[in-house]
């Protein structure tokens, strides 16, 4: 596999699992009363969730995990 493969792939990866859980997450910060209520002063109309890095450390874990097998420098990342 070249380099080029593994990055895309462990992008994909890294993205897949960032990306899925994402629903999950929202409804239990919403669940938990975790989340930013709407005010006047901001963009936004609806509660947003406050977990959103939840999602980002599972992608970023997840993937260098999966990579420190095949590079066992990765395991400084962790």
């Amino acid at each position: 596999m070249t380099l080029l493969e593994k990055s895309l792939l462990v992008g994909v990866l890294s993205w897949t699992v960032s990306f899925l859980p994402t629903p999950l997450v929202r409804r239990f910060a919403v669940s938990i009363g975790c989340v930013a209520k709407p005010t006047r002063d901001r963009w936004g109309h609806r509660a947003i969730s406050r977990l959103g890095g939840v999602t980002i450390a599972l992608g970023f874990l997840t993937t260098t995990a999966w990579t420190i097998p095949q590079d066992s420098r990765m395991i400084g990342l962790l």
